[in-house]
């Protein structure tokens, strides 16, 4: 509460956090190991995570299961039209690199 506190988030800033929550939840470094690796969140917030650049595997994640498929539509709801010439998607602030 402490770093929350700190940064003082105005409801865009916590949109934009949330959002990378998620998709950080679907990085391999925060799912290996049972999700060992997460990081501290006060650590998180303090070092602007929200702001850093994700790389997760769309492919894998639609072979896992039919909810995947769920997943991906939303991610794609999320970061709308890909900008082909610089490999990397921008919404809500965060960018996102396909693998």
């Amino acid at each position: 509460m402490k770093a929350w506190n700190l940064i003082k988030p105005d409801e865009e800033l916590t949109e934009q956090i949330i959002a990378a929550t998620e998709v950080a939840r679907q990085t391999s470094d925060w799912q290996k190991e049972g999700g060992k690796y997460i990081p501290y969140p006060a650590t998180w917030l303090r070092a602007q995570g929200w702001l850093d650049q994700f790389v997760v595997d769309i492919q894998s994640m639609a072979t896992e299961s039919e909810a995947c498929s769920t997943t991906i539509e939303n991610l794609n709801q999320l970061f709308g039209d890909t900008h082909a010439e610089e490999g990397v998607r921008a919404a809500n602030g965060l960018l996102v690199s396909r693998v």
